[in-house]
């Protein structure tokens, strides 16, 4: 019933994007005008074709200068608007003011939580030499070369990295012993 419940309220974020890192009081009040203003400006590849986006807020009360700033959620009118803009985001990041400005999809709680424990061993994975995605809801996708593995448990994806370690350290051995018989059979 919670996977339902999540699922009907991602689905009913899913054309919001969240703002992490913009600074507070650039909006002057009207945050949908200044986003849709600026994000042509911000992203270049967004000039052709501006994104159409119905509402814009900040989330919370107005914040001292010294905490960190607001996050600021927009939705855009077409999910097509949204997949471009991440993109872009994506492609060139934003910086202002010395800050990097973080464009991400808008999740519910309980994806989000399960997003979060994926990303740990998504980064065990990368310094393993994979390369680690995370799909929706918290599906981890890791490649090597023409080899690809899917896991919905981040559980799973760590026993994965061990039996690819224990083999590699098996093979290892195994031509360390190889290297050692040849030398004593070349001194022999």
């Amino acid at each position: 019933m919670e996977i339902k419940l999540a699922d009907l309220e991602d689905r009913s974020r899913r054309n919001n994007i969240v703002v992490h890192g913009l600074c507070e009081r650039r909006e002057n009040f009207n945050a949908l005008q200044y986003t849709t203003a600026q994000l042509p400006l911000w992203f270049p590849a967004l000039k052709d074709a501006p994104p159409e986006i119905m509402r814009a807020h900040r989330i919370g009360a107005p914040r001292s200068k010294a905490t960190t700033p607001r996050v600021m959620i927009f939705m855009c009118l077409r999910y097509t608007d949204r997949a471009r803009i991440l993109k872009a985001a994506r492609d060139s990041p934003l910086v202002m003011e010395g800050q990097q400005v973080r464009f991400t999809a808008d999740y519910s709680v309980a994806t989000r939580a399960r997003r979060k424990s994926c990303y740990p061993v998504m980064e065990k994975a990368r310094q393993a030499g994979y390369e680690a995605f995370l799909l929706y809801p918290a599906t981890i996708k890791v490649s090597k070369g023409h080899e690809h593995e899917v896991f919905q448990d981040p559980v799973r994806l760590e026993k994965f990295l061990e039996s690819q370690e224990d083999e590699e350290s098996f093979g290892n051995t195994t031509r360390a012993q190889a290297a050692l018989i040849d030398d004593e059979n070349s001194v022999t």
